[in-house]
């Protein structure tokens, strides 16, 4: 596939998509190392979070990706209680769950007491 022989719109577009998946593929890089640093430097404190079961722990004794993610993901609503209202990452998504609340009512209409 050579580039050069498709319309200067098509090459935008075309060079738009290869950014966009090339932003894709690096992020998920950084927060796979992120959770594989978590999960190796923290693995006591994430297996304590976990809520799920295993029929066997692994016998590393270290929390796979997708259980430190789990694991945070359950816990973000005390994470977020516990941190600074003045946090950018707080303020998101505190916009974001209001954001999802009017439109949950917007859908549906708000709700009638009996």
């Amino acid at each position: 596939m050579n580039i050069q022989e498709y319309p200067d719109k098509d090459r935008v577009n075309i060079q738009d998509k290869i950014e966009a998946f090339e932003r894709f593929v690096n992020l998920n890089a950084l927060v796979l190392g992120i959770l594989q640093i978590l999960s190796l430097s923290m693995p006591s404190t994430i297996w304590q979070g976990f809520s799920g079961w295993f029929r066997t722990v692994p016998s590393s004794g270290y929390p796979s990706e997708q259980i430190v993610r789990l694991t945070l993901q359950q816990s973000a609503p005390s994470i977020l209680a516990e941190s600074p209202p003045s946090l950018l990452l707080t303020k998101f998504l505190q916009a974001k769950e209001l954001f999802m609340h009017n439109n949950i009512h917007r859908r549906i209409g708000p709700l009638k007491a009996p």
